[in-house]
C-alpha cells in the first residue's frame, strides 16, 4: 500500500498549490488513481488505503493555510462519488470535514465548502435524508442567534441555499422555517450576506414553483407582504436594499397571475425608492425596472406613465451617476428597449436622448473626428 501512497504523494502536495486549476487537476488525478486501485485491491486493503487518503485530506482541512483548505475541498468534491464498501462512513467523514471548514471565517473557504456540502447531499444515497435533516435544522436554528456581520451567518445561509438546490424534495419541509429567520439576515450590514440570503430564497422559490397554483400563491403572498412590511418600517439602508432584492427575486418566478394582479403594489414598492440618497439602493431600483417591464408590458406603459418616468429616471441616472454605476443604467436601458420594442411611444419620444447618452458612453477614440 505504501507504493500506492507514494504515487499519490505528488498530487496530494499539489492540492496545496495557490493556483485553483492546479488544485482541481490534482484532485481529479487522485480520484482517477483511487478508482484504478479499487479494481486492483481487495475490499479490506482498499478500505485501509482509502482511510489513509482521507486522513491526509483531514490534515489539509485543519491547516491554517487557505490554499490547503481549498485543496481539501477540491479533493472531497472529487471523492464523494467514489464507490467503496463503507460508503456510510465515507459520507459521515466528509460531512465532518465540511462542517469544520464551514466554521472558518474566510468567505472563499465557506463558499467552496457549502457547494461541496450540496454535492454531498445530492449524492449521499441512503444517508441523504439524515444529512439534509441535520444540516437544515442546525443552520436554521443557528441563524436565530447570529449577530450582524457574523461570518457564521454567511455559512448557514449558504448551507440552506445548497440544500434547497441539491435536495429540494427533502428541504421543502424547512422552507417556512427559513423564511421565518431570513428577515434579520436581509438587514445585515454585509452585502454578501444579504445577497446570499436572497440567493437562498431563490432556491426556496424554485421548490415552491413546483407546487400547485393555490399553494404557490400563498407562499408568494407571505414573502411579498413580509418584504413590503419591512420596507414600510423605519428601515435602515441595508434593510431597504435586502428587501428590494427580495422583490426582484419574486419577479423572477415563473409567469403567473399573482404578481400581474399585484402590479400596482409591486411597481409602487420599487419606484418609491428611486430617489433614495444611497447609491446602492438607486442602482438596485434601476436594475429592477426591466423586471417590471417584463412582468407586464401593458401595465408598465399604462400605469401612471411608468414607462415614461422609468426611462427618464434611467437616462438621468446614466448622466449623473459615477462612472462605476453607469453600466447598470446602460444595461437596464438596453433591456427595456428589447422588451418594449419600437411600438412604445415613450421610447420614440426619448430616442434622441437615448442616442445621445449612448454616444456619450462610447470611448473617445470612437467619437473623435479624424
Amino acid at each position: 500500500m505504501s507504493i500506492s501512497l507514494d504515487v499519490l504523494s505528488s498530487n496530494l502536495s499539489l492540492l496545496k498549490h495557490k493556483n485553483e486549476a492546479i488544485r482541481t487537476n490534482a484532485a481529479i488525478e487522485i480520484r482517477d488513481f483511487i478508482n484504478l486501485k479499487a479494481q486492483e485491491m481487495t475490499g479490506d486493503l482498499f478500505s485501509q488505503f482509502f482511510r489513509e487518503i482521507c486522513r491526509r485530506i483531514g490534515e489539509l482541512v485543519i491547516s491554517p493555510d487557505i490554499n490547503e483548505k481549498l485543496g481539501a475541498i477540491c479533493a472531497i468534491n472529487e471523492l464523494i462519488e467514489i464507490n467503496c464498501d463503507d460508503n456510510t462512513n465515507k459520507i459521515l467523514r466528509f460531512a465532518g470535514f465540511l462542517r469544520l471548514l464551514l466554521e472558518n471565517h474566510i468567505d472563499v473557504v465557506i463558499l467552496a465548502a457549502s457547494k461541496v456540502l450540496g454535492h454531498l447531499a445530492r449524492a449521499g444515497g441512503v444517508m441523504t435524508a439524515d444529512l439534509v435533516e441535520a444540516e437544515a435544522k442546525k443552520s436554521i436554528e443557528k441563524l436565530k442567534d447570529c449577530k450582524n456581520g457574523d461570518s457564521h451567518r454567511y455559512a448557514y445561509i449558504l448551507v440552506v441555499k445548497e440544500l434547497a438546490i441539491n435536495a429540494p424534495t427533502l428541504f421543502y419541509v424547512y422552507v417556512k422555517d427559513f423564511l421565518d429567520v431570513m428577515w434579520d439576515a436581509l438587514k445585515d450590514s454585509k452585502i454578501n450576506i444579504r445577497e446570499a440570503t436572497v440567493e437562498a430564497l431563490g432556491a426556496c422559490l424554485a421548490i415552491i414553483s413546483e407546487r400547485d397554483v393555490k399553494v404557490r400563491n400563498q407562499w408568494y403572498s407571505l414573502i411579498f407582504d413580509g418584504a413590503r412590511q419591512q420596507l414600510k418600517s423605519n428601515s435602515s439602508t441595508d434593510n431597504i436594499h435586502g428587501n428590494l432584492l427580495v422583490i426582484g427575486k419574486l419577479l423572477e418566478c415563473p409567469p403567473g397571475n399573482y404578481f400581474t394582479e399585484k402590479y400596482f403594489q409591486v411597481s409602487e414598492t420599487i419606484t418609491q425608492h428611486k430617489d433614495h440618497k444611497d447609491r446602492l439602493i438607486k442602482r438596485t431600483v434601476v436594475e429592477l425596472i426591466p423586471k417590471l417591464a417584463r412582468l407586464d408590458q401593458y401595465n408598465f406603459i399604462a400605469i401612471h406613465n411608468l414607462s415614461e418616468t422609468s426611462l427618464k429616471h434611467i437616462i438621468n441616472m446614466i448622466k449623473q451617476a459615477p462612472t462605476e454605476d453607469k453600466s447598470v443604467g446602460y444595461s437596464s436601458l438596453c433591456e427595456i428597449i428589447q422588451i418594449l420594442g419600437k411600438n412604445d411611444v415613450t421610447l420614440n419620444q426619448e430616442l434622441k436622448n437615448i442616442i445621445q447618452i449612448l454616444f456619450d458612453g462610447l470611448p473617445k477614440k470612437f467619437t473623435e473626428s479624424k
